[in-house]
């Protein structure tokens, strides 16, 4: 298996990959090797974690278990289970401004997304990489590209329900990962 992180600082564990830098937002810049993996490695598959997030077990333990007839896996989110509530939990941490969360949400309303149809946690992204699958995560780009720089707000529009492994429990509590909090 090999480690990429894409960042401008070093490490002694991952091989570096120069970090994207082409917008003025690097919330935007850090999301675009996440949400579009294929794009910059190759390989048959992919396991995205956020910063604060410590592998514990082998890669391969993840895609095993979790994506057997699925070509992506994610956490469900423990704290809230649509897109409506995590659009006012933004709001209410001040993440986002007000217009664009509400923009976004209506037009996924307009597009078929109900209230508590699920939300995914997004700092663990475990994929395969078939074309619907690559195919899908452009979708899901466009997407964010058009709203705000919360990624979980378009996953559910980009990915249904049904091609989704949503794995029960919180990447943050869970026996194969360790949260690393980076404020202390």
């Amino acid at each position: 298996a090999n480690f990429w992180a894409f960042t401008d600082h070093k490490s002694e564990t991952w091989e570096i990959k120069p970090a994207y830098d082409k917008f003025k937002d690097n919330r935007r810049n850090s999301r675009i090797q996440k949400i579009m993996p294929h794009k910059y490695i190759k390989s048959e598959y992919s396991i995205y974690m956020d910063a604060n997030v410590e592998l514990l077990v082998p890669p391969q333990k993840l895609i095993d278990e979790f994506l057997k007839d699925r070509d992506i896996a994610v956490f469900k989110h423990q704290g809230r289970d649509d897109i409506y509530q995590e659009r006012d939990a933004i709001i209410y941490y001040g993440k986002e401004g007000r217009d664009i969360l509400f923009e976004q949400t209506n037009e996924y309303a307009d597009r078929g997304i109900l209230d508590h149809s699920g939300l995914s946690e997004c700092g663990v992204i475990i994929r395969r990489h078939s074309q619907q699958m690559n195919d899908l995560c452009e979708g899901w780009w466009a997407e964010y590209c058009r709203y705000g720089c919360r990624d979980q707000m378009s996953f559910p529009i980009a990915f249904p329900n049904y091609l989704v492994n949503q794995i029960n429990g919180s990447v943050y509590t869970h026996p194969y990962f360790k949260y690393i909090n980076h404020k202390q």
